[in-house]
This record gives C-alpha cells, sequence and structure tokens, in this order.
C-alpha cells in the first residue's frame, strides 16, 4: 500500500509544491491496480490545484483539522494501517509507524537561503527530521 499525506493542499493556496504533488497524483490515482491511499484533513478544496483532481473518493481516508497548524511540524502515528505500506508527504513529514518505508521529497532550499531567524531554524528542523527517518529522497 502507497500512504499518500497531501497536508500541503492546507498549508499553502497555491505554489511549487501544490503543482509537483498534484502532478505526482495525477499520474498515481491513474493507476486504479496501486492500493494508494490520501490523507486529507478538513477543507482542501481552497487549493487551487486541488480542485483540479478528481481522486477516487474512496481511497481518501479524512482526518480532523483540529490543530493543524502545529500538528503539521509532527510526525504522522498512522494508527490503524497493520501492513507493510510506503508513506510520502507532500510537506516534510514521516511516519512512526514502524510498518511505514518513508520518502521525502526536498523542493528547494529557500528558506535556509533567504530567511533567517526562528521560522528559518524551525522549517530547517522538520526538513531534518523527515530526511533522517526516511529511507529514500526525492530531490527536486
Amino acid at each position: 500500500m502507497i500512504v499518500l499525506d497531501n497536508v500541503i493542499y492546507n498549508l499553502q493556496r497555491t505554489g511549487g509544491v501544490s503543482v509537483v504533488w498534484t502532478e505526482l497524483l495525477s499520474r498515481l490515482d491513474l493507476q486504479s491496480k496501486l492500493p494508494v491511499k490520501y490523507i486529507e484533513y478538513g477543507n482542501v478544496q481552497s487549493n487551487i490545484f486541488r480542485k483540479t483532481l478528481d481522486l477516487n473518493a474512496n481511497r481518501i481516508v479524512e482526518r480532523p483539522d483540529n490543530f493543524l497548524m502545529l500538528k503539521r511540524y509532527l510526525p504522522q502515528r498512522l494508527c490503524g494501517i497493520n501492513e507493510r505500506h510506503v508513506f510520502h508527504s507532500s510537506y516534510y513529514r514521516y511516519s512512526t509507524n514502524i510498518l511505514s518505508t518513508n520518502i521525502t521529497t526536498v523542493h528547494d532550499f529557500t528558506y535556509e537561503l533567504f530567511l533567517s531567524g526562528l521560522k528559518r531554524n524551525i522549517h530547517s528542523w522538520q526538513k531534518s527530521e523527515a530526511i533522517l527517518h526516511s529511507k529514500f529522497i526525492v530531490c527536486i
């Protein structure tokens, strides 16, 4: 099984990460034989790219978006998945489920180059944690 965390659709209305993630999802959803699940939080329709996707509703696992602006920095527990699976988040999260094989996509190093202070430190910490806990890393 492949578990895809669509958190980016809650974090931005538009942007490069949304473009890349939407392209990935559009191709995976066409492969109907692949066992794919999408994790979504509350209203994702504010993202203009998510609106263009017609994902199979049976594959979407809805989670409440309570405290998502804080939980976005934390790893996923993925309770209830009791089989080996691949976990890939749209934005620097990883799964703590022992049956997960984590994949992280590194989009760029803009934060590290152009920002400073707390915002940069938190972003860099989250990115490095995701990388350290991942078996595979995709660089764009």
